[in-house]
C-alpha cells in the first residue's frame, strides 16, 4: 500500500529509464563478444532449493553472467565497489547460486552514463556457494518476520539509501539503522579487475560506433562529415542528462501506444532501404486509420525541446521535420511523427504527423552524396550546400569563418 502510495519522483523515474535505455544501447556491444548466449534472462530459485526467490539477468556469455551497471562515476577500484555498490556485487552473487549450473566466474560492468560511455569489468569469482544461499536464506526469514510483524527495523538499513522514493518521502527510519553488513558476502566472494575484458569490450563498443556509413545529419550538414573525415576534427558531443532522461521516459510512454512492428516486420522494412551506405536507428510504429485498417508502418523520432515560450511548441522545429523526411524517403515512405516533450512547459507532449515527397527528397539525397563524394576527392569544401543555420554551433563551428568570408551561408 504505502509503495503505491508513493510515487517515484520525475528525477528517479527518468534515471531509471535511462538507465534501462543505455542498457539497450549496449548490448550490441555484448553480442559481438564470443560465446554470447542471451539477453535478459530469467532466474528462478524454485530449481535450486530456493523458491520465492526471482531475477533476471542482463547476459549470458559462455558460461557466465554479466551484470551491467550505469553509474555517474565509475569504481576507481574493488574498494569502491564494496564501499559504494555492495547492492550490485550482492545481486550477482545471488544471481550464482539462482542458476541451475552455478556458475563460478561472472561479471560486473560498470558503464558510466556520459558520452563516451567508459566501461570497466570485475570478474567475480564466487568461492562458496552455501554461505551465499544462506545469506537468501536469512533475508527470506527476516524480510518474513518483518511483514507479519509491521516492523522492519531489523531488516538493517536498505542498500540503496540515500538515493530511494521512501527515505525521500520519510517514510522509513533507515538512517537510525545500521548497513547491512558485507561480512558473510565478502568471504565467499573474491573481486578482480579484468583488464582484458575492459578492454575487449571497448574494442567492441568503438567498433560499433566507427563511422562506415553515412547519418542523416551528415545529409543535413554535409560540411560537418567533411570537418570530420579531411580536417580530421571530432566534436566530442556530450549529452545533457536531462534531456537524455526526458527522452527515455517518452520511449517507454510510446510503447505503451502498443503500436510497434513485428520483428518480421522490422526485417522486411530493412530490404526497402534505397540507400546501404546509411545507418539509421530504426524506430518505427504500425498505425491503424479509417485510410489504413490494417496498419500502415511508418517511422517516428522522440525530441526534447527546452523551449520556455509555448508559441515554439506549436510546431516542429526544421531539424526534426529535416529529420524524419530523410528517414522515412530512404524506406519510400511519405509521412512520419514526430514526438516531443517541452520540459519547461509543464512537461507539455506534442505529436506532430509530418508529409512529404519523398521521391524528391530521396533525388536530393543522392545530389548530397555525389556533392560530398567530389568534395573530399577534390579537397574543396565549397563543392557542398553549407549547413543550415541551426547546426552553426553557434558560430564556433571550425569552419566558421572560411565558410563566411565571402558570404553569409551559414550565420
Amino acid at each position: 500500500m504505502i509503495a503505491s502510495q508513493t510515487e517515484k519522483t520525475p528525477e528517479l523515474a527518468r534515471k531509471l529509464a535511462r538507465g534501462k535505455q543505455l542498457q539497450q544501447f549496449a548490448t550490441s556491444w555484448f553480442r559481438n563478444l564470443p560465446d554470447f548466449v542471451l539477453e535478459e534472462g530469467k532466474l528462478d530459485g524454485a530449481y535450486v532449493g530456493l523458491s520465492g526467490v526471482r531475477g533476471s539477468i542482463d547476459y549470458r556469455i559462455g558460461e557466465s553472467i554479466f551484470e551491467l551497471k550505469t553509474k555517474e562515476e565509475l569504481p576507481k577500484d574493488i574498494h569502491d565497489i564494496w564501499n559504494l555498490y555492495p547492492n550490485d556485487l550482492e545481486q550477482l552473487a545471488f544471481y550464482s547460486v539462482l542458476h541451475p549450473s552455478y556458475p563460478k566466474i561472472n561479471y560486473l560492468i560498470f558503464m558510466k552514463n556520459i558520452a563516451p560511455f567508459e566501461l570497466k569489468a570485475f570478474k567475480i569469482e564466487t568461492n562458496d556457494i552455501t554461505k551465499i544461499k544462506n545469506i537468501i536464506l536469512y533475508r527470506i526469514k527476516i524480510l518474513r518476520e518483518a511483514l507479519e510483524k509491521k516492523d522492519p527495523s531489523n531488516l538493517g538499513r536498505c542498500r540503496y539509501f540515500g538515493g530511494c522514493r521512501f527515505s525521500e518521502k520519510k517514510i522509513c527510519n533507515c538512517e537510525a539503522l545500521k548497513p547491512i553488513s558485507n561480512d558473510f558476502l565478502s568471504k565467499a566472494i573474491e573481486i578482480y579487475e579484468d583488464d582484458e575484458l575492459t578492454k575487449k569490450l571497448e574494442e567492441s563498443k568503438n567498433a560499433s560506433s566507427r563511422k562506415t556509413f553515412l547519418s542523416v545529419k551528415d545529409i543535413i550538414a554535409p560540411r560537418k562529415n567533411y570537418i570530420e573525415e579531411i580536417i580530421g576534427e571530432r566534436k566530442s558531443w556530450i549529452p545533457d542528462k536531462l534531456t537524455e532522461g526526458y527522452k527515455a521516459c517518452l520511449q517507454i510512454l510510446i510503447k505503451k501506444l502498443n503500436f510497434f512492428v513485428t520483428p518480421s516486420e522490422r526485417e522486411k522494412l530493412q530490404e526497402l532501404l534505397k540507400i546501404e551506405r546509411f545507418k539509421i536507428h530504426h524506430q518505427w510504429l504500425k498505425i491503424k486509420d479509417s485510410k489504413n485498417p490494417d496498419g500502415e508502418i511508418i517511422p517516428f523520432t522522440m525530441k526534447v525541446n527546452n523551449t520556455k515560450n509555448k508559441i515554439y511548441a506549436d510546431k516542429p522545429l526544421d531539424y526534426y521535420i529535416a529529420e524524419l523526411s530523410i528517414v522515412g524517403s530512404l524506406y519510400g515512405k511519405s509521412r512520419g511523427l514526430t514526438f516531443v516533450v517541452y520540459p519547461n512547459l509543464k512537461d507539455l507532449i506534442q505529436v506532430f504527423e509530418i508529409n512529404f515527397d519523398s521521391q524528391k527528397i530521396l533525388k536530393r539525397v543522392k545530389e548530397v552524396i555525389k556533392d560530398l563524394e567530389l568534395a573530399k576527392e577534390e579537397k574543396d569544401i565549397f563543392k557542398i550546400h553549407p549547413c543550415p543555420s541551426f547546426m552553426n554551433d553557434s558560430q564556433k563551428c571550425v569552419l566558421f569563418k572560411q565558410c563566411n568570408k565571402s558570404r553569409e551561408e551559414c550565420a
